[in-house]
């Protein structure tokens, strides 16, 4: 079974589901892989609220997709300063390749993340378009750096990033002394504060989307569900795509999100790296979001011994 039969085989099974159900399902039957997990969760999100390209929901999109080219089609393509080398992710809306962007006669490694062919609704384009104003915004050493935008000779948007050579924080925490693991989430806590500052909620935050380099710097990426807070009335809009294992309350239940909702995220994410696993009652036994003082939810998570 390929991966496009896999999606939609998974799609089919946990549509109808509750979110809560539904999750523990996709964990369930995924076995861990973030990769598969997400791709069904995009086409979930897309079927509640079709848009553009998904008038006719997410299995019309599925079937749509499956015919266009292959993410490795762009492979080798070179264009203005870039050149496409690797691809190095898929989610729903985009793919993600190394590039090499060359500029004055000097090269550098570059991410280059490319909407899918297919999505080009209004809709897509201004989710594409607002993550690039969210990155452009974002200035500090442990967020992803943005550097250019564009669009390929057969007018796809792209955007331009640093390339982060890293793995998972929770992957790079096995073995780590539990001080090490607090000094780099403490700067994954300086990064996130800074996006809150300017009213940017990242909605998605999960050990994927926060890579640590090899000199132990961690980087927070994937602002493409990020919502921009309203700033008389300190919600985001509701809905969105989401990861059900990393995702607060109020957004498996399709509420607005504030910043408590990556305030939620990262304390689970704390409890992750801290016990080496999320929360044993998992997603459906939350009742209530954590907001407020995030030092109380660090201090809570710190306090429980690994078992």
């Amino acid at each position: 079974m390929n991966e496009w039969d896999r999606v939609q085989e998974l799609f089919a099974e946990v549509a109808e589901l509750a979110p809560a159900e539904r999750a523990a399902r996709l964990r369930e039957r995924t076995g861990g892989d973030d990769r598969i997990a997400r791709r069904v969760e995009a086409l979930l999100a897309a079927d509640t609220s079709p848009v553009d390209a998904l008038d006719d929901g997410a299995a019309a999109l599925l079937a749509r997709l499956s015919e266009t080219p292959r993410a490795e089609a762009l492979i080798g393509l070179t264009f203005d300063a870039y050149r496409i080398d690797d691809r190095i992710s898929s989610g729903g809306m985009a793919h993600v390749y190394r590039a090499t962007r060359r500029v004055g006669g000097a090269e550098r490694r570059v991410a280059l993340k490319v909407l899918r062919p297919g999505l080009d609704g209004a809709r897509f384009l201004e989710r594409f378009e607002r993550e690039r104003a969210t990155l452009a915004a974002l200035e500090h050493e442990n967020v992803v750096t943005f550097l250019d935008a564009g669009a390929l000779p057969d007018g796809r948007p792209f955007l331009v990033m640093e390339y982060v050579d890293g793995e998972p924080i929770t992957v790079w925490a096995r073995g780590v002394s539990r001080d090490d693991v607090l000094e780099r989430f403490a700067e994954v806590l300086a990064a996130v504060q800074h996006a809150h500052q300017r009213l940017v909620v990242h909605r998605d935050l999960k050990p994927s989307n926060v890579l640590v380099t090899p000199n132990g710097t961690p980087k927070l990426l994937d602002f493409g569900v990020a919502a921009v807070l309203e700033e008389d009335g300190g919600d985001a809009t509701a809905g969105g795509p989401l990861t059900p294992a990393y995702a607060s309350p109020e957004q498996l239940r399709g509420d607005p999100v504030t910043t408590g909702s990556d305030v939620f995220a990262l304390g689970l994410l704390l409890h992750e790296l801290i016990d080496g696993a999320l929360p044993a009652d998992g997603p459906s036994g939350r009742e209530v979001t954590v907001r407020g003082d995030l030092g109380a939810v660090i201090r809570k998570a710190v306090a429980a011994e690994p078992s």
